[in-house]
């Protein structure tokens, strides 16, 4: 069963205990409170000094109203289990000396932050009426609350009022050595100095994260304190702020003289360390920042100047200056803005100058993009004419109206202003009207060598029946002279007239037969000449044959312009037409070389298409048959191998 105390004050724990009691945690049964109870032991209880001391802590505890200071609330005894008690707030949280050994040395602002606190609760104990002095401001006796982060101090079961002369008995050392300061070891006379001591070795701990006389015992350090006569030097393991030191050192000076006389002077300077502080950090803060934009800086130039050459590699000098100049004139802007320090103007200059070199690289796109398409665009309209001047409509159907389809689209993209795109679809465009004409200049090739190979024949033939009459003509002659030769009496003809009849009629025959073969000859050289030439350089033959037609020959039209075109689109010649039999019909041999023309970039679909087509009208061709079989087997090779890992 709970322990209660003068029945309403039920103990809930024990919060911790001291040489001047036990201090309990309480709840006050009526109004449901959390508090602290501080008691004082049964066997202290003979002692009437410490009972003395301990009614005097209560009531000087309860005079002091201050928000760094514990609240004491009633005083009172209970007889029946024979203890007095007084009951104050209940603080929740832990020791300064726990929170020190926790965290080991605290930052500057946090030691400044609890300082000023407690600086704060002794100042005004000190200006009180009439002036409380604790006497044992140590970090076990200051408290920091956890849920605010708000000090406190404890205990002041030792503190000395200065009117009180008879609260410390001659000869009794009261609070802790290592924090006492040297009058209050001496016995003398106290004021608020040797509280302004004892903070400053608080202070020292907090930032040294050990005692000041850490490692000595009790006689060592009332000989450094009372015998040495060096003064009180702090050193510590880490960085200190000079102001901080110098705070240390004054507060923590063995002779009155150099301390702080007063807690309000140490509480100024512990402020004015916090702003220097806070000017420091803020100091740093902007070199930092200072380095940051330092370096945004570089990166922005660096964007600049690629943005720069990139513009300049499109020639935006040239094709768009204006832009180009205002990006010059915002990078020399920034520069003028680096000089002076502003870093902002001169990240927004910077920024200013890579969109305006970005414009200007897109606008010499466009430009030289628009030159390129404008010239392949004529270069377009040049090679349709010259296949629609070899007839490529008729002879080279297929090749003519790919390039067309493919000219519309390049139109559409020309008016959608896609230049780049254009031009592509252009240069496609000219390859398939290249070998339309080419396709087309073979037909009639092809067409003319079977005029000139009938008209041959045709002369020929000629020839032989020439010959032949010739022959018939020679013999009638010489029969008619015997059947009509008169009587012997009847005077001979004249010597020769016989012999010389039948030689004119010979030679009139062999005369035919030599125009004869010299035009078949002449024929066969003019052709055999055009079919050993390359297929797209094809002179004009030397031998000029005039056949009885009156069809334009390709001798009398202009040849095509040599024209680079693929290898796949340029195919020989078959030895049968140059044995003057031809025997694949134009459409087929338009039909191979499209699907050739396909499967060399891959398009296996349009290619097996085309030659389907020609198979349909060509079944028994053995050409068509073998491009099939190719063009299926690469199709296959290439799918099993987008399928292998």
């Amino acid at each position: 069963m709970a322990t209660i105390i003068s029945r309403r004050y039920e103990v809930i724990g024990q919060l911790g205990q001291g040489g001047m009691g036990v201090v309990y945690k309480v709840r006050h049964t009526a109004l449901e409170t959390i508090l602290a109870l501080k008691v004082l032991p049964a066997y202290l209880l003979e002692n009437q000094d410490i009972v003395t001391r301990f009614t005097r802590e209560a009531r000087v505890m309860a005079r002091l109203n201050h928000p760094n200071i514990v609240r004491v609330f009633d005083i009172e005894r209970d007889e029946s289990l024979n203890l007095y008690y007084f009951v104050m707030e209940c603080i929740e949280g832990e020791t300064l000396g726990q929170y020190v050994r926790k965290k080991g040395p605290l930052p500057l602002p946090e030691i400044v932050a609890i300082g000023k606190q407690v600086a704060s609760a002794l100042g005004y104990a000190h200006n009180h009426n009439p002036p409380i002095i604790h006497r044992d401001i140590k970090p076990s006796n200051i408290m920091i609350e956890a849920r605010s982060n708000r000090v406190v101090v404890m205990d002041f079961g030792i503190a000395k009022e200065l009117d009180d002369m008879n609260s410390t008995k001659t000869g009794a050392v009261i609070g802790t050595l290592k924090y006492a300061s040297p009058e209050q070891l001496r016995h003398e006379p106290l004021e608020g100095s040797a509280d302004v001591y004892s903070l400053g070795m608080v202070l020292y701990e907090m930032y040294a994260g050990k005692q000041f006389f850490a490692g000595l015992d009790e006689n060592a350090v009332l000989g450094k304190v009372l015998y040495d006569a060096q003064e009180n030097a702090p050193r510590f393991d880490r960085p200190a702020p000079a102001a901080f030191v110098e705070l240390v050192t004054k507060a923590i000076a063995k002779t009155r003289a150099q301390r702080y006389q007063r807690m309000a002077d140490l509480l100024r300077d512990l402020e004015a360390c916090q702003v220097r502080e806070h000017q420091e950090e803020l100091k740093a803060q902007d070199s930092e920042k200072q380095g940051r934009e330092l370096e945004k800086e570089r990166q922005l130039q660096a964007q600049v100047q690629e943005s720069r050459a990139q513009a300049a590699q499109e020639g935006a000098a040239e094709w768009a200056a204006t832009l180009f100049q205002q990006g010059l004139a915002r990078e020399e802007r920034a520069r003028r803005s680096l000089r002076e320090h502003s870093f902002t103007a001169a990240q927004q200059a910077h920024r200013e100058a890579i969109a305006l070199f970005g414009q200007a690289r897109e606008e010499a796109q466009k430009a030289v993009s628009l030159r390129k398409a404008e010239r392949v665009r004529h270069e377009v309209a040049t090679a349709k004419a010259e296949a629609k001047h070899y007839g490529a409509q008729e002879r080279a159907r297929s090749f003519y109206g790919r390039g067309l389809s493919l000219e519309a689209q390049a139109e559409d993209l020309w008016e959608r202003q896609s230049y780049t795109q254009a031009a592509q679809l252009y240069n496609e465009a000219i390859r398939f009207f290249a070998e339309a004409r080419e396709f087309a200049y073979r037909e009639t090739l092809r067409e003319e060598t079977e005029v000139a190979r009938t008209d041959a024949a045709t002369a020929r033939q000629r020839s032989e029946d020439a010959q032949k009459q010739a022959e018939q003509v020679g013999q009638i002659s010489d029969h008619a002279r015997v059947e009509t030769e008169p009587s012997p009496k009847i005077l001979p003809p004249p010597l020769g007239q016989t012999t010389r009849q039948s030689v004119m009629g010979r030679w009139a025959g062999r005369a035919a037969m030599l125009i004869g073969i010299g035009v078949v000859s002449a024929a066969v050289i003019w052709f055999v000449a055009l079919r050993q030439e390359s297929p797209l350089h094809i002179p004009t033959p030397e031998v000029k044959v005039s056949p009885p037609s009156t069809t334009t020959r390709v001798s009398s039209m202009p040849k095509p312009a040599p024209t680079e075109l693929p290898p796949s689109l340029s195919l020989p010649v078959p030895e049968k037409e140059q044995s003057f039999s031809v025997v694949t019909r134009p459409d087929v041999t338009e039909s191979l070389r499209l699907g050739q023309f396909f499967q060399d970039r891959g398009q296996y679909d349009e290619a097996i298409r085309e030659l389907e087509e020609a198979k349909g009208r060509d079944p028994d061709n053995t050409d068509i048959i073998t491009a099939l079989k190719r063009v299926r087997s690469a199709k296959e090779a290439e799918a099993k191998l987008n399928r292998s890992p």
